[in-house]
């Protein structure tokens, strides 16, 4: 099951509001990319997570942050230390490796070549 290290507030205040940004941690300590969902809900992330056997996930709602404020976002500090999560919307927390890790900072990840339509995806797609 996947590490759910969405803030709680967020899932209480707005976990039914509508379609945000789910970021995802795919792949080993070795191997890491970190992805995003455009236009899914809370729920959503949560099943994507779990069917794709991926290793963690946050969701966004549109209420904090567009998609393309999740694209853009950093890290604070690359490899900064954590246990559960930290702090930046595409930021996620390689529990295994114990670092923060975004899509600059996963070894395999990428960024998309061209905007996408903002459509319900059921995969992630890569940062």
């Amino acid at each position: 099951m996947a590490e759910d290290q969405t803030n709680r507030d967020w899932v209480e205040v707005y976990g039914e509001a509508g379609n945000g940004t789910g970021v995802f941690l795919v792949g080993t300590k070795e191997d890491r990319t970190v992805m995003l969902a455009r236009n899914v809900t809370y729920h959503r992330c949560v099943e994507i997570a779990n069917e794709n056997s991926y290793r963690a996930f946050k969701w966004i709602p549109p209420a904090i942050a567009t998609y393309a404020q999740v694209q853009g976002s950093r890290c604070p500090v690359v490899n900064e230390p954590c246990e559960t999560t930290c702090v930046g919307l595409a930021c996620i927390c390689d529990s295994e490796a114990k670092v923060c890790v975004d899509g600059a900072s996963g070894s395999g990840s990428s960024e998309e070549s061209e905007p996408q339509p903002a459509l319900d995806y059921s995969l992630p797609l890569p940062i």
